[in-house]
Protein backbone atom coordinates (compact mmCIF):
# COMPACT_ATOMS: atom_id res chain seq x y z
CA UNK A 1 0.00 0.00 0.00
CA UNK A 2 1.49 3.32 -1.00
CA UNK A 3 0.55 6.34 1.18
CA UNK A 4 1.21 9.97 0.74
CA UNK A 5 1.48 12.93 3.07
CA UNK A 6 0.39 16.92 2.65
CA UNK A 7 1.62 18.84 5.48
CA UNK A 8 -0.31 22.49 6.07
CA UNK A 9 1.22 25.39 7.99
CA UNK A 10 -2.14 26.25 9.18
CA UNK A 11 -6.08 24.87 9.55
CA UNK A 12 -7.38 27.46 7.03
CA UNK A 13 -4.78 25.91 4.56
CA UNK A 14 -5.76 21.69 4.61
CA UNK A 15 -8.42 20.61 1.91
CA UNK A 16 -11.45 20.81 4.64
CA UNK A 17 -13.45 18.23 2.82
CA UNK A 18 -10.93 15.38 2.87
CA UNK A 19 -10.36 16.95 6.92
CA UNK A 20 -13.90 15.98 7.51
CA UNK A 21 -14.41 13.33 5.74
CA UNK A 22 -11.30 11.61 8.21
CA UNK A 23 -13.14 12.56 10.99
CA UNK A 24 -16.79 11.57 10.14
CA UNK A 25 -15.72 8.35 9.55
CA UNK A 26 -13.56 7.81 12.83
CA UNK A 27 -15.92 10.01 15.16
CA UNK A 28 -13.25 12.93 15.22
CA UNK A 29 -12.78 14.51 18.64
CA UNK A 30 -13.55 18.28 19.39
CA UNK A 31 -10.06 18.91 19.30
CA UNK A 32 -9.63 17.80 16.12
CA UNK A 33 -12.48 20.22 14.63
CA UNK A 34 -11.46 22.76 12.20
CA UNK A 35 -12.74 25.79 14.12
CA UNK A 36 -11.49 24.77 17.51
CA UNK A 37 -7.53 23.96 15.82
CA UNK A 38 -8.19 27.69 14.27
CA UNK A 39 -8.88 29.30 17.78
CA UNK A 40 -6.06 27.35 19.10
CA UNK A 41 -3.75 28.50 16.48
CA UNK A 42 -5.18 32.36 16.88
CA UNK A 43 -4.97 32.03 20.94
CA UNK A 44 -1.16 30.21 20.66
CA UNK A 45 0.41 31.56 18.00
CA UNK A 46 3.16 33.71 19.80
CA UNK A 47 4.26 30.75 21.42
CA UNK A 48 3.70 27.71 19.23
CA UNK A 49 3.89 26.36 16.02
CA UNK A 50 1.31 24.03 14.48
CA UNK A 51 1.71 22.11 11.36
CA UNK A 52 -1.36 19.61 9.91
CA UNK A 53 -1.18 16.29 8.19
CA UNK A 54 -3.09 14.60 5.69
CA UNK A 55 -2.12 11.13 4.63
CA UNK A 56 -3.82 9.52 1.16
CA UNK A 57 -3.71 6.19 0.07
CA UNK A 58 -2.66 4.92 -3.39
CA UNK A 59 -5.48 6.52 -5.08
CA UNK A 60 -5.56 9.59 -3.27
CA UNK A 61 -8.06 9.10 -1.37
CA UNK A 62 -7.75 10.78 2.34
CA UNK A 63 -7.37 7.94 5.05
CA UNK A 64 -6.22 9.83 7.95
CA UNK A 65 -5.16 13.17 9.56
CA UNK A 66 -3.61 14.81 11.98
CA UNK A 67 -2.78 17.68 14.19
CA UNK A 68 1.02 18.65 15.50
CA UNK A 69 1.96 21.09 17.38
CA UNK A 70 5.51 22.50 19.26
CA UNK A 71 5.52 24.71 22.18
CA UNK A 72 8.26 27.47 22.33
CA UNK A 73 9.03 29.36 25.70
CA UNK A 74 7.42 26.26 27.57
CA UNK A 75 7.34 27.43 31.34
CA UNK A 76 7.95 30.88 30.76
CA UNK A 77 5.27 32.81 32.76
Amino acid sequence: MSLTCRLYDSISDVNLPDWQRILSQCGGSTFMDPRFVAAAEAGMGESCSFRHAIVYDAVDAPVACANLSAIANFGRY
